[in-house]
């Protein structure tokens, strides 16, 4: 999921750097080293954010999780 967030995020980056440059006429070229780190790091936030549920879910009995209240 926070990779799927974290690519959307630099593709309409992009896209909105690139139109909104050539539309000032600032040319907007960010380099492939800082597109690559920015998706590690959101890559590594993602499975940081995900620790803590999936330990929880861990504990939890699957058929009392899935049962109606």
């Amino acid at each position: 999921m926070a990779l799927f967030g974290t690519g959307g995020g630099l593709g309409l980056g992009l896209f909105l750097g690139w139109g909104l440059g050539t539309a000032i006429g600032n040319p907007f070229a960010p380099s492939a080293v800082t597109m690559a780190v920015i998706a590690v790091v959101g890559a590594i936030a993602g499975a940081l954010a995900a620790i803590r549920p999936a330990r929880r879910a861990s504990r939890l009995a699957i058929l009392s999780a899935i049962s109606a209240p």
